[in-house]
């Protein structure tokens, strides 16, 4: 059997974070042995005692605007000695989290490595090198997962099939949390549901009741645990300092260096937009603006209008980006709400990747799209006539996320279209490829 690291992930920066996170563990070294010829405690053992009897009143579903939890993980493979590390995690929604990795048993001991994403900002810093930042888009947190909002939790059958309750309840970390089956690690991102025909990947989540969060995850490769996560400590709506979340500015790689461009568009840029709404009895609703990089954003906070040109960052091509098979080029409009939830609608022209599970979407006055599962958002994505991209991406139910998409709608005046034609799109591409043939793209 394969170690898994890295596990599969998206293209772009979610993968890098995503392979940063398990390359600091991959690297380390159990101080306190597992499973294996080191003995000491195994997956199962570290879950032992935490099954309860199903609870009676569940607590209404919430949305922590903040948290942190801490994780114990456990990599195995075989009979080799298995890997264990501590993950520190704090995330301020919508947009911040840090997550820090040690070697060893909670609460660790070496820090092995540090991700620190914000609004338009991405800092990977590994102990055996120096920081780095990448430019990214306005999503939220790789390492902020919403499962609720993605309805892998349905309690009332009515869901989309993507995860199967086990009937196990049990307490982690002092919350109740139900037991579900998925078909793959849900960590990297994606909500694929179970494939009985071939049952050789799935992996076994507990969910909290209430908020939402991850307390325990089992990911099976054939019958064998390969990595055991699960919580120590949870704190629910924490007051989080801002400097947990500054990024190293001096650190920014550049656009023409695969760092990716994000760009505030000037007021009275001219253009046509797909605009919509929110869906009905939605949060109170705040706008985003990017005011500077690096500028600090928390949940509850109200700021101008967000409507941004985007780039996307393409980690590991150096000056060489202009032969990037999976460039976006786009522009976005970003809501949030005062409890940290967030809509972005997204225009563009490039590839996107391959969605874990999806489904067909048909709406009026559209082209035919999809309805994309994901353990990160809902996304609902079409295209156009012209072959750009149209996609909404959000922490908000199938439902509603489909509502907002039934709405869009094409205005002038708003916000600019991705086109040849645009000044501003010119002046930032020309910026993203100084080192590439602007005639190419």
């Amino acid at each position: 059997m394969t170690l898994p690291c890295p596990i599969r992930a998206r293209v772009g920066v979610a993968v890098l974070v995503v392979v940063a996170l398990v390359t600091a563990a991959c690297s380390s070294s159990s101080s306190d042995g597992g499973a294996g010829p080191g003995g000491g405690i195994s997956p199962f053992d570290a879950r032992a005692g935490t099954e309860i009897p199903a609870p009676v009143d569940l607590p209404p579903n919430s949305h922590p605007a903040s948290y942190q939890v801490t994780y114990r993980i456990e990599i195995r493979v075989g009979d080799d000695e298995p890997i264990v590390t501590t993950e520190h995690l704090s995330v301020r929604r919508p947009f911040e989290s840090r997550v820090e990795t040690y070697r060893g048993e909670p609460p660790g001991d070496e820090l092995s490595g540090t991700v620190i994403s914000r609004f338009g900002g991405l800092e990977i810093f590994q102990s055996a090198g120096e920081p780095i930042v990448f430019t990214t888009a306005p999503l939220p947190p790789a390492s902020d997962l919403h499962l609720v909002e993605a309805e892998a939790v349905d309690r009332t059958g009515g869901g989309p099939g993507l995860s199967e309750p086990t009937g196990i309840w049990r307490e982690i970390a002092g919350a109740p949390c139900q037991e579900l089956r998925t078909g793959t690690t849900v960590v990297a991102g994606d909500l694929t549901p179970l494939d009985d025909s071939d049952p050789t990947e799935w992996a076994e989540v507990c969910i909290a009741a209430g908020s939402g969060l991850l307390l325990e995850e089992m990911w099976y490769l054939g019958d064998e645990p390969v990595r055991h996560r699960i919580a120590t400590s949870l704190e629910i709506d924490p007051v989080l300092d801002d400097e947990a979340f500054a990024v190293d500015e001096s650190a920014r790689l550049p656009a023409n260096e695969g760092g990716g461009a994000l760009a505030p568009l000037p007021e009275g840029t001219s253009g046509r937009f797909w605009e919509s709404s929110p869906p009905a009895g939605a949060p109170e609703l705040m706008t985003v603006e990017l005011v500077a990089a690096g500028a600090s954003l928390r949940s509850g906070e109200l700021v101008p209008v967000g409507r941004f040109e985007l780039v996307s960052a393409q980690p590991g091509l150096g000056t060489d980006i202009a032969s990037a098979a999976d460039l976006v080029i786009s522009t976005a409009w970003v809501w949030a709400t005062t409890d940290g939830r967030w809509i972005t609608i997204e225009r563009g022209i490039g590839s996107l990747p391959t969605p874990g599970h999806s489904g067909p979407l048909e709406l009026e006055g559209l082209p035919s799209g999809l309805l994309i599962a994901g353990s990160r958002f809902m996304e609902a994505r079409f295209i156009e006539e012209t072959g750009r991209f149209v996609r909404i991406h959000g922490t908000l139910p199938a439902a509603d996320l489909v509502e907002v998409a039934g709405r869009l709608r094409l205005v002038d005046g708003g916000l600019v279209a991705v086109g040849d034609d645009d000044e501003v799109l010119a002046e930032l591409r020309a910026d993203a490829f100084s080192d590439g043939d602007e005639s190419d793209r």
